[in-house]
């Protein structure tokens, strides 16, 4: 499963993204908000781990 992390504390993002590997899953690692938005709609993953509060645009506003 392709699976996004959006998650700008970026040792969280690290830990979840290396959880989700162990487990097999490929994962991409993103920090804000207009980044993880580009990725979704150029790459469009399986799962996107989001976090609500980030920089730029918030997790709400990409969800939308």
């Amino acid at each position: 499963m392709r699976i996004h992390v959006v998650e700008d504390e970026r040792q969280l993002a690290r830990h979840i993204a290396q959880a989700l590997n162990r487990r097999g899953h490929t994962t991409t690692s993103l920090f804000d908000g207009a980044e993880a938005l580009k990725a979704a709609i150029e790459h469009p993953p399986d799962l996107i781990v989001l976090d609500l509060s980030l920089p730029g645009l918030d997790g709400l506003s990409v969800l939308a």
